[in-house]
């Protein structure tokens, strides 16, 4: 998934005037890859770039974009569909996704930026606050 789907879709969507420096986050979950797997490494070097695969901090899931807000925003609107079926909660949550807005996208990362930057004045503690 990762060499075959994400990289590729990064490399197409990156302005093309942009560094080719990225850094891609993933949990810590099992099914994601080893950061130094060899095959990931060739692909994240391909062509110029420079890809990293790193891993969020454990017990941190304000470093992960997705646990601050947006899989709430999406079960906010998956579960207005009543669901009674595995398929139905799939075609409930893809409808979902379609639905969230470009602004929530958008504030879920200045989000990110504003725990990343409490990090960083805290030297690395988690004992800030983000209004």
């Amino acid at each position: 998934m990762l060499i075959d789907k994400v990289i590729p879709s990064i490399r197409a969507k990156w302005p093309s005037s942009g560094p080719r420096k990225v850094k891609i986050q993933q949990d810590n979950a099992r099914p994601h890859v080893p950061p130094l797997d060899p095959n990931v490494l060739a692909a994240c070097k391909k062509d110029g770039w420079d890809m990293e695969i790193v891993c969020q901090p454990p017990n941190s899931p304000d470093m992960n974009v997705l646990d601050l807000e947006f899989f709430r925003a999406i079960q906010t609107l998956q579960v207005e569909k009543f669901s009674s079926t595995i398929e139905e909660i799939v075609a409930a949550t893809e409808e979902a996704w379609t639905a969230v807005s470009m602004q929530t996208l958008n504030k879920n990362f200045i989000a990110l930026q504003r725990c990343l930057q409490e990090v960083i004045l805290k030297r690395g503690g988690n004992d800030y606050k983000v209004a």
